[in-house]
């Protein structure tokens, strides 16, 4: 997780944003600067992949497609740039920023940052109000799919490459699994070298997508 840098005196601001390089990168959540690792090829190929799939959905519609780099103004001491979002109200949106906070936001995880989206940016994300939350596991192969339930996040569902991805949040939105990842065949080996409790998700949507067929 990137390590947070805290303000001498107070909490760090858009205002402070503002005054930053370009470069490196850098996010606040709650007060704390945070900077980005530079994303790799796979993130990236990850993230036009996931654009050209669902930028068709939106095209034409009010609700509109964003993809890092991209401020995202949650709060005076929070801004961040996901590496996807949809918003759905036009007032949000500003030739600088977006300003409030995003229907859906989509994370890619990266052995730098996967614990800084599952732990820090979701909760924050929970806490100000996003609707459906997507992890993206490049290694994996695999997308969570979290729903806002009670101003907390819950697993709603979970996909792996076989499969085919349906947001709950926009029903008609689906694409089959192997648009985003290089298809493998058999899929993905559970091995018994993952986290156990990854090992644990990834058969339960084994099961799960079995009994389906």
């Amino acid at each position: 997780m990137p390590e947070g840098v805290r303000k001498t005196a107070g909490r760090y601001t858009y205002d402070d944003y503002l005054t930053w390089p370009d470069e490196p990168r850098q996010e606040i959540i709650n007060g704390v600067s945070y900077a980005l690792a530079s994303p790799t090829v796979r993130h990236q190929e990850l993230s036009m992949r996931l654009s050209l799939v669902m930028g068709p959905f939106f095209k034409g519609k009010p609700c509109r497609l964003f993809a890092a780099p991209l401020d995202v103004v949650l709060s005076e001491d929070t801004v961040v740039q996901p590496d996807l979002l949809v918003v759905c109200d036009a007032k949000k949106i500003t030739d600088a920023c977006v300003r409030g906070t995003p229907d859906l936001v989509i994370e890619i995880l990266s052995p730098s940052s996967a614990s800084y989206d599952r732990l820090l940016k979701f909760k924050r994300y929970a806490d100000v109000g996003v609707k459906e939350y997507w992890l993206v596991s490049p290694e994996l192969a695999m997308i969570e799919i979290f729903a806002l339930d009670s101003g907390s996040f819950r697993l709603d569902d979970g996909f792996m490459q076989q499969e085919r991805l349906r947001s709950s949040l926009f029903p008609e939105l689906a694409f089959a699994m192997a648009d985003v990842f290089d298809p493998p065949g058999a899929g993905i080996p559970v091995s018994r070298e993952m986290p156990e409790s990854v090992r644990e998700l990834l058969e339960a949507y084994r099961d799960r997508a079995s009994q389906r067929t």
